[in-house]
């Protein structure tokens, strides 16, 4: 909130929705209410009940008043004065959507590194910015990004059938061929952890919920839906496998069960170079040809 305060932008409405939290959020916003009435030219507090992030987002865009929207996460900070910045080169372009960089920090907020807010091959070439490249993974760093309110509203806001909102609305970026931009400025401060454990709960439910978005796109291109799905269960297998083991088989499972296209992914040496050059192979091996075996443990 107070990366928004300091911003040297004055034209900006404040938005904010506490969805549900269990802990001292409520307070910290309310000791900053007053600063925020003051400061920003309309200030909107929401304290309710969780419904999750994709409804929380869309019940955002539809109170909003702004030409232009970015969001921010409560774990991320605005970058100093980026608002003016990225507003103006979007006005002077004509952008519907413009792309930056961000400042990577740490939990205690320590500078890591700069980094770009899109995975292109190439950098800052829109080229490799399209259908194939935002199918196969989600290519946008969360916070990089402004957005024309208007945009957002024709593209139909938020999917709200999965956790995994950013990657569907930026494949409906590229599939309604709205007017992007990058810009060397950086965005925002994103912030990332040591420690950190899956989405959701579990791989298996990370992957589940990936496969929502993908599966509403496989007429687009049968091929490249395969070769996204392959993608997916090789991401899952692969940040599973130091984290919590127990995982493979259930996710073996999946594949096999719903996507039995996928299991081509074991014919790929540097895939399995990855998967089994880990602290935990030999439990992968024994758990995978028990599973295969029809054996206990």
């Amino acid at each position: 909130i107070q990366s928004v305060i300091d911003q040297d932008y004055e034209n900006i409405e404040l938005i904010i929705i506490n969805d549900g939290s269990t802990d001292n959020t409520h307070d910290v916003i309310m000791s900053l209410a007053e600063e925020c009435k003051r400061r920003f030219v309309r200030f909107e507090y929401r304290n309710r009940e969780n419904k999750g992030l994709p409804r929380t987002l869309n019940e955002m865009i539809e109170i909003s008043r702004g030409e232009y929207i970015k969001f921010i996460a409560s774990d991320d900070a605005l970058y100093p004065n980026s608002i003016r910045k990225f507003i103006k080169k979007m006005i002077i372009e004509n952008l519907d959507i413009l792309y930056g960089r961000l400042a990577l920090i740490d939990e205690e907020g320590n500078l890591i590194k700069v980094i770009e807010g899109l995975r292109l091959k190439r950098k800052f070439d829109f080229n490799d910015f399209n259908i194939e490249t935002v199918l196969l993974s989600s290519p946008v760093f969360g916070s990089s990004w402004i957005i024309k309110r208007e945009a957002l509203i024709r593209i139909g806001c938020f999917n709200e059938i999965s956790k995994i909102e950013d990657w569907d609305l930026h494949i409906r970026v590229i599939l309604n061929n709205l007017k992007k931009g990058y810009t060397f400025e950086i965005s925002s401060y994103y912030r990332t952890y040591k420690n950190k454990g899956p989405h959701f709960g579990s791989y298996l439910n990370w992957l589940r919920e990936d496969l929502k978005i993908i599966n509403q796109y496989r007429d687009i291109n049968k091929k490249l839906y395969k070769r996204a799905v392959r993608n997916l269960f090789k991401n899952h297998f692969i940040r599973n496998r130091n984290y919590k083991n127990e995982e493979f088989i259930p996710i073996f499972k999946e594949l096999i069960t719903n996507y039995p296209f996928a299991i081509s992914i074991f014919l790929d040496p540097v895939f399995l170079a990855r998967l089994l050059l880990s602290k935990n192979q030999k439990k992968y091996i024994k758990k995978l040809l028990y599973f295969i075996l029809g054996r206990r443990e």
